[in-house]
């Protein structure tokens, strides 16, 4: 019982101060960056742009996030590859469940330019991602990038895919170097909308639609988590590059 209670008082103060910073001036609008991935540009979120402000679904009662959900996201909830109705969404957005629940947030998107049918309905199955919003989505992805980083062991991964390769097998390093180079050129030359960062497209029009309907269904998860993991696949290929050359 405890706990809940300083959950609750630690939440409350979260949301007096988050009223308090909506009050001050317009220089002190923007919300504070935060750390992205490594190769995303950020953007600060303006408060005329935020529709609502929601805790982490992963916080814990001790270390109380807000995070800003844009007016843009919520479309993109809604109308994206999710499909969300007025009812899925207010859940989304930690309010409690009230027979109005879904008209009063078909009202407040009324307001802000979204109109919304009675009759909207979801159309992809509930996925633990869901839960989570664009923002917290890209702050795990940061942590994983970060713990991948200083725990993911490459060289104990190149010395074993090394053991395990045939006495006479033949690798093409150089071939597999220009491959994950292109991949890696390949997934930045896109970047689907996402609150707090700065989008780009490419010139292909059917692949920019694939990446952001990706995007839609991680919540920009899939998307900032990409480059993570071609870096350490490059960094395994030259490290069993390294143990070949030595051992000969």
């Amino acid at each position: 019982m405890l706990p809940h209670i300083i959950q609750l008082l630690a939440m409350e103060h979260a949301k007096n101060e988050a009223t308090t910073q909506e009050n001050e001036p317009e220089e002190a609008e923007n919300q504070s960056v935060p750390e992205v991935p490594k190769g995303f540009e950020t953007e600060a979120i303006e408060n005329k742009d935020v529709f609502e402000e929601v805790f982490g679904k992963l916080s814990n009662h001790l270390d109380i996030i807000l995070y800003k959900v844009t007016t843009e996201e919520m479309r993109r909830r809604l109308f994206g590859q999710e499909h969300f109705n007025s009812s899925s969404l207010a859940l989304n957005l930690r309010r409690a469940k009230s027979r109005a629940g879904g008209e009063i947030l078909r009202k407040e998107l009324e307001r802000k330019g979204i109109s919304l049918n009675v009759n909207h309905r979801k159309m992809e199955s509930p996925k633990l991602v869901c839960s989570l919003v664009e923002g917290e989505a890209i702050h795990m992805a940061k942590d994983m990038e970060d713990i991948v980083d200083e725990q993911y062991d490459t060289d104990l991964i190149a010395q074993e895919v090394v053991d395990e390769m045939e006495e006479n097998e033949k690798l093409d390093f150089e071939g597999f170097e220009t491959c994950m180079s292109s991949l890696s050129t390949v997934f930045s030359s896109v970047v689907p909308p996402l609150s707090g960062m700065i989008s780009k497209s490419s010139e292909n029009r059917k692949f920019n639609h694939e990446m952001e309907a990706f995007s839609n269904v991680t919540h920009g998860f899939g998307i900032v988590s990409q480059p993570t993991w071609i870096r350490q696949m490059t960094e395994i290929g030259e490290k069993m590059e390294e143990i070949i050359k030595d051992s000969k």
